[in-house]
């Protein structure tokens, strides 16, 4: 049947974003030590770590709590840049709540994580864990910190972010119009 192979291909999709779900790579630098550096190259040297790391700290591990607490799986947070494969019971889990969702409940992930880049700020927005500016912030968290820093583009940032505030409302709204329903349990 048509309808199954596409609803399959989606659940098949959204997983994939495990992998490089947004909430899995924070950043991790430790204090540069002098004696490391390039020679002729400049740094910035602070003597504590990165503001984006408390930010992220901030915003994202109470969010990886809840997602932990939620479905009951095991979580891999990434130092790295590199993609990152999430435990097999972990994808069980989540294929089986998948798999459970409505056809109208696919549909909202799909444009919320499409949006975020994050099955986590899906399902969170889903199960009613964040409200619409939790989940923008925590969308546009690296994009404002570089803001912050380096300044904002008048006619990018400023456009970009409107856009994606445009988008993740609409997303946001349908997904409150679906109702919530209770987790199944998962039969071992």
């Amino acid at each position: 049947h048509g309808g199954e192979l596409v609803r399959h291909a989606l659940i098949l999709q959204l997983l994939e974003y495990l992998e490089t779900d947004q909430v899995w790579y924070v950043l991790l630098l430790p204090k540069i030590s002098i004696a490391n550096l390039i020679p002729h190259c400049s740094y910035r040297v602070e003597d504590e770590y990165d503001p984006l790391q408390q930010k992220q700290a901030d915003v994202l591990d109470p969010l990886l709590k809840w997602f932990h607490s939620e479905f009951k799986v095991e979580l891999i947070v990434n130092y790295g840049v590199m993609p990152c494969q999430q435990p097999e019971e972990t994808l069980h889990r989540l294929r089986y709540f998948l798999h459970n969702c409505s056809n109208w409940e696919l549909a909202g992930l799909d444009s919320l994580v499409t949006i975020t880049k994050s099955l986590v700020l899906a399902l969170a927005v889903m199960r009613r864990r964040c409200t619409l500016p939790e989940v923008l912030y925590a969308t546009n968290l690296d994009e404002l910190d570089q803001m912050s820093r380096w300044g904002e583009i008048k006619g990018h940032h400023d456009v970009s972010l409107a856009e994606i505030e445009k988008n993740l409302s609409a997303a946001c709204l349908y997904m409150l119009c679906c109702p919530l329903r209770p987790l199944q349990a998962k039969n071992e």
